[in-house]
């Protein structure tokens, strides 16, 4: 009667698995399936009955304490799932923040070589006005680097946020 027990409390009612023992966390979560796998033998008692197809006949207090224990069991598997989900989405939000500072930074530094670039493009002094030094060209290819990692963690901030919402 346990192993048929036991084998009803590892499926729901599709018949897939709910809770496996690799998926509990810990000693302790595995003491106490233990200890109620005992209740549940001793409430079942050690006879059983089967129907033409098969399927074990229970009493109704053999069927509340089975549904109790699958309720229980889906109850602590949810509660595991929700711990895992909530540290996914934990350490996903610390990337978005690494990711949105980068942006920041590489923003305010294109910004700030693009304004020298354009004042030393401006400048009136030993050379002629609107002419590009070499210099010049380094600094807007610099810019144009910065603005494509700052498209870079653009796009990036929006897939982390996607894979928040995801894991939501």
């Amino acid at each position: 009667m346990a192993h048929i027990v036991r084998n009803a409390l590892n499926r729901n009612l599709a018949g897939r698995q709910t809770l496996d023992y690799e998926y509990m966390q810990g000693q302790y979560m595995y003491e106490e399936q233990i200890r109620r796998q005992q209740q549940l033998d001793g409430e079942l008692g050690e006879d059983e009955q089967y129907d033409e197809e098969g399927k074990l006949i229970m009493s109704p207090e053999q069927q509340k304490a089975l549904e109790e224990a699958r309720r229980k069991q889906a109850e602590e598997h949810r509660k595991a799932l929700m711990e895992k989900k909530k540290e996914v989405i934990g350490k996903i939000k610390k990337k978005a923040k690494i990711n949105d500072t980068a942006a920041g930074i590489f923003s305010m530094l294109g910004l700030a070589i693009a304004f020298i670039e354009v004042e030393n493009n401006y400048d009136d002094t030993d050379k002629e006005r609107n002419v590009s030094s070499d210099w010049g060209q380094g600094a807007r290819g610099i810019v144009f680097c910065l603005t494509a990692i700052l498209l870079i963690c653009i796009v990036r901030y929006h897939y982390l946020e996607y894979r928040i919402q995801r894991e939501r």
